[in-house]
């Protein structure tokens, strides 16, 4: 049976694998942030227009 040993190759393509799925992950975690959180000023906008509205 023949066992493969990690080349110094091998090892580098797999840490460019992983690195690129933390930087992948790092930017749509980023995204999905920027989005909730213009969603939540959108919200917030809104809410106080609609206070602002019924104490005129």
């Amino acid at each position: 049976m023949l066992i493969l040993l990690p080349t110094p190759r091998r090892i580098a393509l797999l840490g460019l694998l992983l690195l690129s799925l933390v930087v992948l992950a790092d930017w749509t975690a980023r995204v999905e942030l920027a989005r909730a959180v213009n969603a939540a000023l959108n919200d917030g906008v809104h809410a106080v227009a609609q206070i602002a509205a019924t104490d005129d």
